[in-house]
């Protein structure tokens, strides 16, 4: 019998003036993951950039508090989490690199993905427009970022492609959520 991995899932939501308009949409994708009964826990925790030092804090939130955390509390030791930051990419912590560390960290011990809220006509004008676009594969299931590959190991590419954390990007489209969760090249 296939051995089934089953995950808790950390979405990550950042909290910043121009994410205000999408809490509704964000509740209902977390209803969905809840209800498709893949994970074993759904966690929302909260990610904020000091606008002064541009410095990234986690948070809790229970009924009655918001807690600042270590962002090494959403590192498992079972190595079954998935990590999922929801943001459109557009306060300072994307471009002075703050988050970019935050997602090398969890991303040498764990999948993260980034759920981008804005269609990708829009990244142009975010902290994405640095970066470049190359297919990601995993040669097993369940696997950190550090161990994904990506085309340009094997081509041309291989001088242009900037070193640094390889993370998926997904909108809430249905195509790119097919896509992000079908797809399979493991050997």
């Amino acid at each position: 019998f296939p051995v089934t991995i089953v995950f808790d899932i950390a979405l990550v939501v950042e909290k910043s003036g121009s994410m205000e308009i999408w809490p509704p949409v964000i509740a209902e994708f977390r209803r969905l993951l809840e209800s498709l009964g893949a994970f074993r826990k759904v966690q929302t925790w909260e990610l904020r950039v000091e606008k002064e030092k541009s410095k990234v804090h986690l948070y809790t939130q229970t009924q009655t508090t918001t807690r600042s955390r270590h962002c090494k509390e959403l590192l498992d030791p079972t190595q079954r989490r998935l990590i999922v930051v929801v943001s459109d990419a557009i306060s300072a912590g994307w471009y002075n690199g703050q988050i970019t560390a935050l997602l090398e960290y969890w991303g040498q011990h764990h999948p993260v993905a980034i759920l981008q809220m804005l269609p990708q006509r829009l990244w142009r004008g975010t902290g994405f427009s640095e970066g470049m676009r190359v297919n990601l594969r995993a040669t097993v299931a369940n696997v950190a970022n550090r161990q994904l590959h990506d085309d340009s190991a094997e081509s041309w590419l291989t001088d242009v492609v900037p070193k640094g954390i390889k993370v998926p990007i997904v909108t809430l489209e249905a195509e790119a959520l097919h896509d992000w969760v079908q797809y399979r090249d493991w050997e």
